[in-house]
């Protein structure tokens, strides 16, 4: 029973057998250029804990972590080599908003660029949030507007399959207007029309967190929003346009579009790399320092002492 095998198996060894499959990959490509050495990317908000983890199942997976870096260091990183021509001509600290939405969780992270000294100075996310939830509001209209078809029960493989549709025709609403929804329950036949207002309606909750992410992190950062330069989208998610809208709302600015949006994270791991590499010290020339989200303190107490120390800070 492959449920109950998954469901035994720790979380590490689930994980490693994702990398191994990776590695095995990238060694039968026909080059010379394989390697098990890894830079890898997490979540700001992973705890220790966590990160011990990743580290163990990437070692299952018989790879070497170079280094594991915040996704917003490597957003940061990418941004700052690609544009740093323009950075160089300025002495004023150019901030950059950048927004990623993945399928489980929604980052929102502030970024200062200087020649000297690309940093992220605030980042906060939603685990809750992702392209996923907007896809689970519309499952869950579509379960209520067809009761009787869904009421006769579905299993999980015929779940999986709607919501692959309904993922599908969410990322046609980037350029279209509309999209129909094609599927079959249980022998009925289904079309449902939906529209970029309908979609509003139906994910009015998920709606509501998107912006609340925005506009709690303007409030907690404390930044004037007219010191913005520009907000960049990462994540293939992102590029409706109904997600422009808020963002444009809350921000008043528009949107740029300078990073490949679904490749900067990636390439911020491998630029980071090469900073890592001695022949490529000129690109040391700066400082750059990786945001911490979670305060880490070490305290101790007795019956005579209690005394507390921060061991990490958060923040840049």
């Amino acid at each position: 029973n492959n449920s109950f095998l998954y469901n035994n198996l720790p979380i590490e060894s689930i994980i490693a057998s994702f990398f191994y499959k990776l590695r095995k990959t990238w060694k039968n490509k026909d080059n010379n250029k394989h390697t098990n050495d890894i830079v890898i990317s997490v979540p700001d908000y992973y705890t220790p804990f966590q990160r011990i983890s990743m580290l163990n199942a990437i070692k299952i997976a018989n790879l070497y972590c170079v280094a594991m870096i915040n996704e917003s260091s490597a957003i940061c990183l990418s941004y700052f080599f690609h544009h740093y021509r323009e950075i160089s001509l300025t002495s004023i600290p150019q901030i950059v908003v950048f927004i990623d939405m993945g399928d489980a969780k929604t980052s929102l992270h502030i970024c200062s660029f200087t020649k000297n000294n690309p940093q992220i100075i605030f980042s906060k996310s939603d685990k809750l949030l992702g392209c996923r939830d907007f896809d689970s509001a519309i499952f869950n209209y579509l379960e209520s507007e067809y009761n009787d078809v869904f009421s006769a029960g579905i299993n999980q493989k015929m779940k999986i399959k709607i919501m692959e549709i309904i993922s599908k025709n969410r990322k046609i609403l980037t350029v279209n207007n509309e999209t129909i929804l094609n599927f079959e329950i249980n022998n009925t036949e289904i079309s449902f029309t939906l529209t970029r207002d309908k979609l509003r309606e139906i994910a009015q909750l998920q709606i509501e967190k998107f912006n609340s992410l925005i506009t709690s992190s303007i409030e907690e950062s404390q930044i004037d929003i007219n010191s913005i330069k520009s907000i960049e989208m990462v994540g293939d998610a992102i590029r409706n346009p109904l997600f422009h809208d808020i963002i444009q709302n809350s921000l008043k600015k528009t949107i740029s579009k300078t990073l490949l949006a679904d490749e900067c994270i990636a390439r911020g791991c491998a630029l980071y790399n090469v900073m890592l590499h001695p022949k490529y010290s000129t690109l040391n020339d700066f400082e750059f320092t990786q945001y911490n989200s979670n305060e880490i303190k070490l305290s101790f107490k007795n019956m005579k002492i209690d005394t507390e120390c921060i061991l990490l800070p958060k923040g840049g």
